[in-house]
């Protein structure tokens, strides 16, 4: 797809967004288009009011400080009302058993609910219950950050059809948000892995509905003319230093953050050619976007 030939329509088909499955292209190029609007409103200063009297309930841990931050201005951004559930993994534990509270919580005036915990699971008891929206806004591995990451791509190249994506490390027990758009955009994928970090054949039959997973451990393979490069989380992942980047000089560099120092260096996260810094940026400008466009939305 080429997202700068999509034609934005201001609505999407989505009640919920938990992950990028059962999302078709054109919602996300819909996201995409949209948090570029905020963007470039915020450049000049525009204030927006789409929130004005409404209040978002986000439901999160104590040591996730960068998700609360994000959330609070995104949504006073919007001229809404943010409102903190601080809660440490016993008391998540506890609400997240009791169905009724939930129920009780998205029927206090609530617009919206995000929750963002270290689990995506978690996501899905409120997806399940609650009669507002709910955004899976889990660390690192939340659609949100996957639609960052496509957004920053789309900024510099708007045409994904052909468009050489390397991951790098472990997304095995994470969310699979980001192939998800990646595919469904048209993006030829590789995953430079080792076998202990080889995504489930569940997995890999659902992805193939798009476009097949290259899979390796050989980085000459994987990195050779690469045009992006992005370093997911790994304990024992393979290790890319700047002098295997010379297959490929131009690539840029993106990340999940905190970027993980056990599959690269700081002169490759912060070289260049590194865009990591505006994929933050653009997180902010996302969960804008997916705000505002699952804004009255009728749940149930």
């Amino acid at each position: 797809m080429n997202i700068n030939q999509y034609i934005k329509k201001g609505n999407v088909s989505f009640k919920h967004l938990i992950s990028l499955d059962g999302i078709s292209e054109y919602d996300i190029a819909e996201v995409i288009l949209s948090a570029r609007e905020f963007k470039n409103k915020r450049a000049v200063h525009e204030i927006s009011t789409i929130y004005k009297g409404h209040y978002v309930l986000l439901v999160t841990k104590p040591n996730l400080p960068r998700s609360s931050i994000t959330f609070q201005v995104a949504i006073k951004e919007l001229s809404g009302e943010p409102i903190i559930t601080s809660l440490s993994g016993e008391q998540l534990e506890s609400l997240l058993e009791d169905t009724h509270y939930v129920k009780a919580l998205a029927g206090s005036g609530l617009s919206a609910i995000m929750v963002c915990t270290s689990k995506s699971a978690d996501s899905n008891v409120f997806h399940s219950t609650s009669t507002v929206p709910v955004i899976n806004a889990t660390a690192i591995k939340s659609p949100l950050e996957a639609l960052a990451t496509l957004m920053t791509i789309a900024d510099y190249t708007p045409n994904f059809k052909g468009l050489k994506v390397t991951v790098v490390g472990d997304l095995s027990s994470g969310d699979y948000s980001l192939l998800t758009g990646l595919l469904k955009f048209g993006a030829d994928v590789t995953l430079l892995c080792n076998e202990s970090e080889r995504p489930e054949q569940s997995t890999l039959d659902y992805l193939s509905q798009f476009a097949d997973v290259k899979i390796t451990n050989n980085k000459g393979v994987a990195l050779k003319d690469a045009d992006y490069i992005y370093f997911a989380e790994s304990e024992n992942g393979i290790f890319v230093s700047s002098e295997d980047l010379s297959v490929c000089p131009n690539v840029k560099i993106m990340s999940s953050v905190p970027v993980c120092k056990n599959l690269s260096t700081i002169e490759v996260f912060d070289g260049e050619n590194s865009l990591i810094t505006k994929q933050t940026e653009n997180l902010l400008h996302i969960g804008k976007a997916v705000l505002a466009l699952l804004q009255n939305k009728k749940v149930k």
